[in-house]
């Protein structure tokens, strides 16, 4: 009875056309990381400010936009030249939650500071330190320049995606 078995040159074309192969795909396995890891920071942040708006809710006081009476509301900082996101209670120091940015990816916005009311609406303090109900965009860039945009409206709806 003859044994077959395959020859040595048969087993190099197939470990040459599987090499091939994976150089083909490693690219695109790469990026789809890349797009994961964005995608879960994005909805970490996205979580942390649902989880400030609960809380306000919560809470039922709404904001005297002249004065900023209601001190117990929750507010959102971004710090640390945006590496993380602090919740806080207006005027208080006790920082209830902290969330720490991966290091490949930095944060920005022009409204540093969010405050959820009872309605889970979202005000801002300006520099004549009334507050104001305004739409808050906090920018998300990965370390290859990609750009996500999370838009956090005065109504306190938060949606979120990438800039073209």
């Amino acid at each position: 009875m003859k044994k077959r078995a395959f020859t040595l040159i048969e087993v190099l074309l197939v470990a040459l056309l599987l090499g091939i192969m994976a150089m083909v795909a490693l690219p695109n396995l790469s990026n789809a990381y890349k797009k994961f890891a964005a995608e879960r920071e994005i909805n970490n942040i996205v979580s942390f400010l649902k989880y400030a708006q609960e809380l306000a809710v919560k809470k039922r006081e709404i904001l005297d936009t002249k004065t900023g009476a209601v001190n117990k509301l929750p507010q959102v900082e971004i710090k640390s030249e945006g590496r993380e996101l602090i919740l806080k209670y207006m005027k208080e120091d006790k920082i209830l939650r902290k969330l720490e940015i991966s290091p490949r990816f930095k944060i920005s916005t022009e409204t540093p500071i969010m405050i959820f009311d009872g309605w889970g609406s979202i005000a801002i303090f300006g520099e004549e330190k009334d507050a104001q109900l305004i739409n808050g965009i906090i920018s998300v860039t990965d370390n290859r320049g990609k750009e996500y945009e999370i838009q956090v409206y005065s109504t306190g709806y938060i949606n979120f995606g990438s800039k073209k």
